[in-house]
């Protein structure tokens, strides 16, 4: 039996930012009742402004 998918959906928001401002991000859902997940992944010398 196949499962009809035609009501289901994904919705994702990716953001890319600084780590310096996780803390505003994590308020803002936070603020609005929106479960998230942060993921912090990268390492390096990189600057941030280009």
């Amino acid at each position: 039996m196949m499962l009809d998918s035609s009501g289901l959906k994904l919705e994702a928001l990716i953001t890319i930012m600084d780590k310096e401002l996780d803390d505003v991000l994590i308020d803002l859902y936070e603020d609005n009742k929106i479960p998230f997940v942060l993921l912090t992944y990268g390492h390096g010398t990189a600057k941030s402004r280009i």
